[in-house]
């Protein structure tokens, strides 16, 4: 009985250090196949910024750190993501909050008109967390929207890496991922877009009256919303809320919902409208790196006038 008892320790030892071997070689090939750093060094507290950008697309592409620095004086760093939405936003300011940065100013760039309705477009970006599944606090935000117990993650390590199983095989096949023009990410975490879409021949300017329909409105993302403002108030961060230019008429009725949900408790920058060249676009929804540079200078400008 002793001797299966020691054999059957020995082997649970085995596959304990196999799991942790192996688990935390997945996790270094997937955290090495990113080209995108920032969220580690968000996760690390090596992000020194005054201003911090939030936003999907219109924030990352559109929004060119160094230039509002040099217009505000302002230090500024982006963490927009491409196809995120607010739930994604709030998550990230809380992990902000929770490494002890703490930006000055918050410019959450919003998204007219989809900011609080469901868009196939824009959703939480699981696949940025994973890669950075090691940190116990990605971690447990991942076990609770996925309903996973987090015991077990603490467990066996490969269970906690499996969603990186693929990122780290390619890794070991590719190595590490490539920039192309939508994914070169700047070193103030921007990602300006150089040339025009396939589309953009195409493109004219839409005029067509839109009007908000409030009732189209996600609760879960209305509260998520509220949530950044909350957490901006109790942290003394000042919150900007920005409409962004975009190459079609802006929604009647957006702009008074965003700042009826934002109060007082935030400060307001329209510059939906100040940039209607068509050569400044990428397509409908984003600048190109001329207009990104154009609309950040007048966005820190703007930033410096709030002082």
């Amino acid at each position: 009985m002793r001797t299966i008892l020691l054999k059957s320790a020995c082997l649970l030892l085995l596959l304990f250090a196999v799991d942790r071997i192996l688990g935390f070689c997945i996790s270094r090939a997937a955290g090495a196949r990113q080209l995108d750093q920032r969220l580690e060094k968000l996760l690390q507290g090596r992000i020194a910024a005054d201003i911090m950008i939030l936003g999907s697309s219109r924030a990352a592409r559109n929004i060119i750190g160094s230039e509002i620095e040099k217009a505000s004086g302002l230090s500024t760093f982006n963490l927009g993501y491409p196809g995120s939405n607010i739930d994604f936003h709030e998550m990230l300011l809380r992990l902000m909050i929770k490494s002890g940065l703490r930006a000055g100013k918050i410019v959450l760039a919003v998204d007219d008109d989809a900011e609080l309705i469901e868009d196939p477009t824009i959703n939480f970006r699981f696949d940025v967390l994973y890669p950075h599944l090691y940190d116990e606090a990605i971690n447990r935000e991942i076990c609770e929207r996925k309903k996973l117990k987090v015991i077990l993650t603490r467990i066996s390590l490969c269970y906690r890496q499996r969603p990186n199983v693929k990122q780290a095989l390619q890794y070991v096949v590719k190595g590490r991922l490539r920039p192309d023009p939508l994914s070169n990410i700047e070193e103030d975490g921007s990602m300006p877009i150089d040339g025009k879409s396939v589309t953009y021949g195409e493109l004219g300017y839409g005029a067509v009256p839109r009007i908000y329909d409030k009732g189209r409105e996600s609760i879960y993302l209305r509260e998520k919303f509220r949530s950044v403002v909350e957490l901006c108030r109790q942290s003394n961060i000042k919150l900007i809320i920005l409409f962004s230019p975009n190459f079609f008429r802006p929604t009647d009725g957006f702009q008074n919902r965003m700042r009826e949900l934002g109060g007082k408790n935030a400060q307001y920058i329209d510059l939906s409208i100040d940039f209607l060249e068509k050569e400044l676009y990428y397509d409908g929804y984003h600048l190109d790196r001329k207009g990104a540079i154009l609309f950040s200078k007048a966005l820190g400008e703007s930033i410096r006038r709030c002082l």
